[in-house]
């Protein structure tokens, strides 16, 4: 009878280490695959931080392009450039008189 609860003893204690050993190795597993899953996260989280770095940059670019055209098509911005203007076709008109009186004498 002693011999016989040594075996059922033996069975139970063999049995509780099997069933140990495949939690350790489900766990271990599983912490595997956690650990790749969050590799794959982190590689997606790097990728999209640089995209929005790109993107913040190309605004910012945007936004200077903006203010400097912003600035060019004030009405005083506008209204000096005509005046320049005027002043050149002037200029040139009055170049083109002397340079054809220049070709006729």
């Amino acid at each position: 009878m002693e011999d016989l609860n040594t075996v059922r003893t033996l069975i139970t204690v063999g049995g509780a280490l099997a069933s140990v050993a495949g939690a350790w190795w489900l766990m271990r597993y599983q912490i595997g695959e956690l650990k790749k899953e969050d590799e794959k996260q982190s590689s997606a989280l790097t990728a999209i931080g640089k995209k929005m770095d790109k993107a913040h940059t190309e605004l910012n670019l945007l936004e200077q392009k903006q203010s400097v055209i912003g600035g060019m098509m004030k009405p005083e911005a506008v209204a000096e450039h005509h005046k320049e203007m005027t002043g050149m076709q002037k200029d040139i008109y009055y170049l083109r008189r002397d340079v054809d009186e220049l070709r006729t004498k």
